[in-house]
């Protein structure tokens, strides 16, 4: 089991941050929208790493909304014997200009109106997460 932690970032109005995953050698992701996040490094926790893999995919700082995350599993293969829990923190961005050019595995980012947002074309549990996680910045 594999466990990502990942950043729902919300700009001031309200759009939230996405980014196009680059990983031609992968069909099922490549070409989808996600969340800026990622693996954790020996030593980190949770937190930790959603801060840094923020920094380090989309070069913004942010500010969790939350220090527990909203966790749901998903499906990594159709052998259903590998599954990805992800872990999403809310969160609202705090200072810095979105930008990917340091991340190989992001062809684009940007901030997205929830209308906007085409949910066949990112990767699973997106919705689910932004959906939760719109209730908490609404409240912040």
């Amino acid at each position: 089991m594999y466990h990502a932690a990942l950043a729902i970032v919300f700009n001031k109005e309200g759009k939230v941050l996405l980014s196009k995953r680059y990983e031609p050698k992968n069909k099922s992701s490549h070409g989808k929208w996600q969340f800026p996040g990622g693996g954790m490094e020996k030593g980190e926790t949770l937190i930790d790493a959603v801060i840094r893999e923020v920094k380090e995919e989309a070069d913004i700082t942010i500010k969790l909304l939350a220090s527990i995350p909203f966790t749901i599993k998903e499906t990594v293969h159709k052998s259903k014997e590998h599954y990805i829990l992800l872990h999403g923190f809310p969160a609202s961005h705090e200072s810095g200009t979105i930008n990917c050019e340091n991340d190989p595995e992001s062809s684009e980012i940007g901030w997205f109106e929830y209308d906007e947002i085409d949910f066949k074309s990112t990767l699973p549990g997106t919705k689910e997460l932004i959906d939760k996680a719109l209730k908490l910045w609404k409240k912040a």
